[in-house]
């Protein structure tokens, strides 16, 4: 499910504009999260991308917060979740001064249906 995510924000034509160049990887992903417990407890997901300036940096943030942050329930993988962007921050590490990385954590929480509208 999360490939394919990760696939649908990087053909966004935002995020294709700021990432004109190769650089790899680009923008990766990492459950944090304990998926094998109880599955409607919310996945914890790292976004961490990467660019060749800070101002690069912050726009691919931005992009990416607009096709991740909704507040309305979304389908992913045929299933309604919520989807927040909670956190983000610089990347801390080995870059030296060519690379800028950034991380973003995503919330998924999944929406029972009880707690839909049936509209009547």
């Amino acid at each position: 499910m999360l490939a394919a995510v990760r696939e649908a924000l990087l053909e966004e034509p935002a995020v294709q504009q700021i990432l004109g160049y190769e650089v790899q990887p680009l923008v990766e992903y990492f459950v944090v999260s304990d998926v094998e417990g109880e599955s409607w407890n919310p996945l914890r997901v790292q976004w961490d991308i990467w660019a060749l300036n800070y101002q690069d940096a912050i726009e691919l943030e931005r992009a990416l917060r607009g096709v991740m942050h909704h507040d309305l329930p979304v389908a992913f993988a045929e299933e309604l979740m919520w989807s927040q962007i909670v956190d983000s921050r610089l990347l801390p590490g080995p870059q030296g001064d060519r690379i800028f990385s950034r991380s973003l954590d995503q919330l998924l929480t999944p929406v029972r249906e009880r707690y839909l509208s049936t509209g009547g």
